[in-house]
């Protein structure tokens, strides 16, 4: 019987190449993972108290939901790369984790990072070498992080469910029905599975939804609260701040921030941020 082997999915989000001349964050928890590499010191990210500097020695990956903030000193080139993995390990731990930025490894990110700096729509090739550069970090890891959760046929059910309706109210009985199960029973069950209600796992997978709308799209926030299943803009920013900790404006804010190209003029020196942030996967493949 031949070998069957396991393989995490990787989706893009975006890649780019900015020179940072400002970057001070208070929170950039997200539900996607970072890559970053910098050209030169000057950057850090800190995380539980510890300050992290991204110095170009390394490549550094941050699981999604990790609650960090960042520092800049003076003017830095960063290389960017945020993307999903599916299916999610219950494995992940928060945190900022710098490997070897080995010879190969900056032939890729130099390779990537000069077409994102010509193109707004990176071709086939690009978009190839950004995927083996996330598979060399990520293997990188311990194996133990990259093992997908396994969980009762029902509960995975009913999370397949809740993402195929977001916009949709989704009661305890009608998902407990949908798994053919007494609604107390399922309620015992998802919570010894999945370690939340299924109320509370329907709702972070709403915010996550909608996280990715404001990170990837121009819709109004009324718009993103309506897609996601809220009422109304009051609800959703309510719930939202809840489970990321600042409001949704706030956070399509430092998203925005992080990203848009600036131009600044000081003591002489014309700073530009060098490339346009690219997008490897339209909004639409991940809505």
């Amino acid at each position: 019987m031949p070998n069957v082997y396991f393989v995490p999915e990787v989706r893009l989000i975006h890649c780019g190449k900015p020179i940072l001349v400002e970057w001070k964050h208070r929170n950039l928890s997200a539900p996607f993972w970072r890559l970053y590499w910098n050209r030169n010191p000057g950057a850090s990210v800190v995380f539980d108290e510890h300050e992290t500097r991204l110095e170009p020695g390394k490549v550094f990956l941050i699981p999604p939901n990790t609650p960090f903030s960042t520092r800049l000193s003076g003017r830095v080139e960063h290389f960017y790369i945020h993307f999903l993995v599916t299916p999610v390990s219950s494995a992940w731990v928060p945190g900022v984790y710098g490997l070897p930025a080995t010879k190969s490894v900056l032939n890729l990110v130099e390779s990537v990072s000069r077409q994102v700096a010509v193109s707004e729509t990176p071709g086939v090739p690009t978009v190839l070498k950004a995927m083996a550069l996330i598979s060399l970090m990520l293997a990188g890891l311990p194996e133990k992080w990259l093992v997908p959760i396994r969980l009762d046929s029902r509960v995975e059910e009913a999370m397949r469910l809740m993402d195929a309706s977001l916009a949709t109210p989704l009661s305890n009985e009608r998902l407990a029905r949908a798994v053919a199960m007494h609604p107390n029973a399922f309620i015992r069950l998802f919570r010894a599975q999945a370690g939340v209600s299924p109320q509370d796992c329907f709702r972070r997978k709403r915010i996550d939804h909608a996280c990715m709308r404001l990170h990837n799209s121009q819709a109004s926030i009324k718009q993103i609260a309506e897609e996601s299943g809220f009422c109304d803009r009051y609800h959703f920013s309510r719930a939202f701040k809840h489970i990321r900790g600042l409001s949704p404006g706030s956070f399509r804010q430092q998203v925005h921030r992080t990203t848009k190209t600036q131009t600044r003029e000081t003591q002489g020196v014309v700073r530009v941020k060098l490339t346009k942030k690219s997008r490897l996967v339209s909004s639409r493949d991940l809505a």
